[in-house]
């Protein structure tokens, strides 16, 4: 199927090798081996590569067949790989302050300058006003609130994905491993990433 073959795709993105797994996932890998430097060696095999990774996916996987993922959630997430994760933190925490953040740019409280976000992400922002949830701040903690939410939104995005990637991402010591690990699990900044994406994705 092709969601299934777009799925291993994805997930050798996100751990391309042993290498870029956490070194807790490495070892829990090979539990019996406690020399590292052995361990190190057997994982820089090139013969050994492919077996340790489906050792390492058979001990974390869920054994559940997984259901077919639309199109529109693999293009999600392939962006997400290619795409800068600290920009579309930004983008997604943009988005749910928006209305805050609306009021403190036109009374001339914040200026955009100021603070390193794109003035494009600033004004797709305040366009996705409809989809701002957040209660107020003090406007002084805008700034450190708007990096705060955009890596809530993102995790809380990255936990509704395919059980599949959930597994890779739980794994990966990278940045969307990060991200994914602080579980949070809200339908409704999820869906802000969503539209987020969908935004950064249709942009030229």
């Amino acid at each position: 199927m092709q969601s299934d073959a777009r799925l291993a795709e994805i997930r050798s993105r996100i751990l391309p090798d042993i290498n870029a797994a956490t070194p807790e996932a490495q070892e829990a890998c090979y539990p019996g081996i406690r020399n590292a430097a052995l361990r190190q060696d057997i994982f820089a095999h090139p013969a050994l590569g492919p077996l340790t990774m489906d050792e390492l996916f058979s001990r974390f996987d869920s054994p559940q067949p997984e259901a077919q993922v639309p199109d529109d959630m693999l293009d999600a997430l392939t962006f997400v790989l290619q795409g800068d994760t600290e920009r579309i933190m930004t983008m997604t925490g943009l988005v749910w302050h928006a209305n805050q953040l609306a009021s403190l740019i036109s009374s001339g409280a914040i200026a955009i300058d100021d603070t390193g976000w794109e003035l494009a992400d600033v004004r797709a922002a305040l366009g996705l006003r409809a989809h701002s949830k957040a209660p107020a701040v003090a406007e002084q903690n805008i700034v450190d609130a708007i990096h705060s939410s955009g890596r809530t939104c993102l995790s809380a995005w990255l936990n509704t994905a395919p059980g599949s990637i959930k597994s890779a991402l739980a794994l990966s010591e990278g940045s969307l491993g990060e991200v994914f690990r602080d579980a949070r699990t809200s339908p409704e900044q999820a869906q802000v990433t969503s539209v987020c994406l969908d935004r950064m994705r249709a942009a030229p």
